[in-house]
């Protein structure tokens, strides 16, 4: 969703482009703001569900919320009590249609938290995330995944460690 009117004065907005800015702007002739339409930040956690099967939970950034925060918020009164340090960084992508980033975390204990509601909404692309973390998780083996959801489909690209080849 675009700004129409500034959030400052309230005038209408025009689109313009700005000198070295490769996307156009919503500018405010009346006060020369420029609005920005800024990606919403989702963070979330990866956690196995009380019938054995993996589920995402999400949650939006609140102002100024640290990640490892929301993403415990996601999930919900299941949430209360996992301390910090259990979560462990699994992807991060980017939906560019919807103007959203996510930072998916896992829990680095194979805790189960029943309290989880199954029928939660989730993004198109979490059940191919969620089968990536299922073999991971059967070969107990962790990769750093970033990616991006074109609408299609969601490409996944492991972050190289230290010692893999170049």
């Amino acid at each position: 969703m675009s700004a129409r009117f500034c959030s400052i004065c309230g005038a209408g907005l025009r689109e313009i482009r700005c000198t070295d800015d490769a996307h156009p702007r919503h500018h405010c002739d009346a006060c020369a703001r420029i609005e920005y339409d800024n990606p919403r930040v989702h963070a979330g956690c990866i956690v196995r569900d009380a019938g054995g099967g993996w589920q995402l939970r999400l949650a939006q950034l609140a102002p100024f919320e640290k990640l490892q925060v929301a993403a415990l918020r996601a999930l919900g009164g299941a949430g209360t009590g996992v301390p910090e340090e259990q979560l462990a960084l699994y992807c991060t992508l980017t939906e560019p249609a919807a103007q959203s980033a996510f930072l998916v975390f896992r829990l680095r204990s194979d805790t189960t938290l029943a309290a989880c509601d199954p029928a939660a909404p989730v993004p198109a692309w979490a059940a191919v995330l969620l089968e990536r973390h299922a073999a991971d998780s059967a070969a107990r083996q962790f990769r750093v995944y970033t990616g991006q959801y074109d609408g299609g489909a969601l490409q996944l690209q492991a972050v190289p460690r230290n010692g893999d080849p170049a």
